[in-house]
């Protein structure tokens, strides 16, 4: 707690030698660490993977990224924040 209270203190003073997508990373691992079955749109889930809706509905058609869920009651279809994580973990690891 106490290294991410001074890395905290040390973005809002300026004092970081990360980039902004860095920084939008580590936001997003820590989002995942504390709520992995956190909802997902379609946008979210294409924002956090670095692509468009468009290539997003088309990994979904292929198959390489799950189908999106849906909960009774409710128009709105979401993915699981840990799915998406996983499948981006999954390409990175196959495009090194």
């Amino acid at each position: 707690a106490s290294l991410l209270r001074t890395f905290a203190d040390n973005i809002e003073a300026g004092n970081t030698n990360a980039t902004e997508g860095e920084l939008i990373e580590l936001c997003d691992q820590l989002a995942f660490i504390m709520n992995p079955e956190e909802k997902l749109s379609k946008y979210q889930a294409a924002k956090i993977l670095g692509m468009s809706t468009k290539t997003f509905d088309y990994h979904v058609t292929k198959g390489n990224i799950p189908k999106p869920r849906s909960q009774q009651g409710f128009k709105e279809v979401f993915w699981y924040r840990r799915d998406i994580i996983n499948f981006k973990e999954e390409k990175d690891g196959n495009s090194k």
